[in-house]
């Protein structure tokens, strides 16, 4: 729209100025000093010059129409921009939380459906000796105690 719009308006307004500066020199060289006028001279002079600026309104008045109509399309596509954006940076945000978490998730610690017993029962110690008896003993009532075991 405005590729053709504002180019013609603003071509119109200035043959409007041309032809009001040209209406305005002959009439001013017409009624120089000293030169008779005669009445309808005036008359259609003032006429003409009535109806150039009457056309330099309404040019004036199509061009502020035409301005404002390609503001409010700058405005919409402005908008429209703005919310690609904002729906790209909710979609980069949404990748980045998921990526955090995924490397979050290895981290966690044992939740009560896991069986801690069977992470622990590695460390028991083989060796028959009096004092490993004892700590095997110890050890297992430490995980017959444990909260999170079924049973």
């Amino acid at each position: 729209m405005e590729n053709i719009a504002l180019p013609s308006a603003l071509s119109s307004i200035h043959e409007c100025i041309t032809y009001t500066n040209g209406l305005a020199k002959f009439y001013e060289t017409s009624f120089e000093e000293g030169k008779t006028v005669h009445a309808a001279q005036t008359t259609e002079a003032i006429k003409s010059l009535k109806e150039a600026l009457e056309l330099v309104a309404t040019n004036i008045t199509n061009v502020t129409t035409t301005l404002s109509s390609y503001i409010d399309c700058q405005m919409d596509e402005i908008e429209s921009v703005n919310i690609k954006m904002n729906q790209l940076k909710h979609r980069i945000a949404k990748k980045n939380q998921s990526q955090e978490l995924s490397m979050v998730e290895p981290m966690r610690a044992p939740t009560k459906t896991t069986n801690p017993k069977s992470n622990l029962s590695t460390y028991k110690i083989t060796n028959g000796s009096p004092t490993n008896k004892i700590l095997n003993k110890s050890y297992e009532q430490r995980i017959s105690m444990n909260p999170f075991e079924k049973g």
